[in-house]
């Protein structure tokens, strides 16, 4: 529908995860969904913020992808025990392609409880004092062009 082809595809994860090296031969970059923390640790791994601090083509974000483009990440507590974990870091160091910390599937979380408490209210609430989040439903999306200044 969106009229790109697609005459090559890598998959880049922990079985490969050298192929990032090779991120400027690309036109596209797709970071696909995951658990926050996880794929920022990954990220971290292979110093994907490093390898795409020139990339100048396309980035797309799906959901875990997307939150971990923030300068700050904001990794809202998602499975059992991690809002209650004192070790838990909520808020990660990112990929820096924006200064947005984006929350999504806002429809299908908003009334959800974690750890006998309310996911929103209890938790992620408390901890957006002082800083803003970007709340999105399914279907929505953030677009950004090459401009001088982040986000």
């Amino acid at each position: 529908m969106s009229g790109l082809s697609i005459s090559q595809m890598c998959i880049c994860d922990n079985r490969n995860e050298k192929l990032v090296n090779e991120s400027s031969g690309y036109d596209v970059l797709i970071l696909a969904d995951g658990h926050v923390p996880t794929q920022n640790k990954f990220f971290e791994k292979i110093r994907l913020r490093e390898h795409i601090s020139h990339f100048k083509r396309t980035i797309i974000g799906i959901s875990a992808g997307t939150m971990n483009c923030a300068e700050v990440v904001y990794a809202q507590p998602e499975l059992v025990g991690e809002s209650l974990d004192k070790e838990y870091k909520r808020f990660l160091f990112g990929l820096g392609i924006t200064k947005l910390m984006i929350l999504p599937h806002y429809q299908d979380i908003k009334d959800d409880f974690l750890d006998g408490q309310r996911l929103f209210e209890d938790i992620t609430y408390p901890d957006s004092y002082g800083r803003e989040f970007y709340v999105l439903e399914d279907g929505n999306s953030v677009r950004f062009s090459h401009c001088k200044e982040k986000l």
